[in-house]
């Protein structure tokens, strides 16, 4: 007996097996008898979904031979798309050299399904910056990442996080921040923000006299 698994395009058999079936992918075979009425052992079907897989995928599947004509079977299958995180960074006006600043990073979910695991968002600000304190409702910080682990649904964003920077005297302009989101499931997610960085004001004072005293 001889049971074989077409998958569609956009799927791959990866591997089979059963109890008492000898399998090379993508069929499996046996010869032992099977009485009337009965069933023999599963066979479990491991595949390989492709990225850009469409929905639904039909996987057909057939089982010949034992003196039987050829049985078929199929089951449609909806593909999701995984989760993508983006990071959104944002900031108000410029910063002062010498003097501190804050940044608002958003985190959230523009793919099909929702995130599974742990998440991960790190704040890596350039010379001349130093990342103070992270903080944000739900997310555990400690300068210069925050993670959390709960599923983030697909179309939502998580609650925003609060960056405190503080800006050398001697810094140049601009200074660009940078920013990423990781885990979830998805690929990794970067983001920039550019931030003008002026000199504090700087009071000058003279003195003049008019003739001798």
């Amino acid at each position: 007996v001889t049971v074989t698994d077409t998958a569609p395009a956009g799927m791959t058999v990866t591997a089979m097996s059963g109890t008492g079936w000898t399998c090379v992918a993508p069929s499996c075979t046996r010869s032992d008898a099977l009485a009337n009425g009965s069933a023999y052992p599963a066979i479990t079907v491991a595949v390989s979904v492709a990225s850009n897989a469409a929905t639904p995928l039909v996987n057909a599947a057939s089982a010949s031979g034992g003196g039987s004509a050829t049985a078929n079977t199929t089951d449609s299958t909806v593909i999701v798309q995984p989760p993508a995180l983006a990071i959104a960074k944002t900031h108000s006006g410029s910063f002062t050299a010498g003097a501190t600043g804050a940044y608002t990073l958003t985190v959230s979910n523009t793919g099909g399904s929702p995130t599974s695991g742990l998440v991960t968002v790190t704040d890596t600000a350039p010379a001349g910056m130093t990342v103070t304190a992270m903080s944000g409702t739900g997310w555990t910080c400690v300068v210069p990442l925050c993670t959390r682990s709960d599923a983030l649904a697909n179309g939502s964003a998580y609650p925003a996080i609060a960056v405190t920077v503080s800006v050398a005297s001697n810094a140049t302009t601009p200074l660009v921040n940078a920013a990423a989101a990781s885990g979830g499931g998805s690929s990794t997610a970067n983001t920039t923000d550019s931030t003008v960085i002026v000199q504090p004001a700087a009071l000058a004072i003279t003195k003049t006299h008019t003739g001798n005293f």
